[in-house]
């Protein structure tokens, strides 16, 4: 369950970075909206 639930959890990092990596050339510095997508997409 525990290995399981960390993969998952490498993934949403890697999303997230591809996706801050995203947003910062657009926006700078705007991760709380950054977490706020990621978060209703979830």
């Amino acid at each position: 369950m525990e290995s399981s639930g960390q993969s998952i959890e490498q993934m949403v990092v890697k999303r997230v970075n591809k996706q801050s990596i995203a947003i910062k050339k657009h926006h700078p510095g705007n991760r709380t909206v950054l977490f706020i997508i990621i978060q209703t997409e979830n």
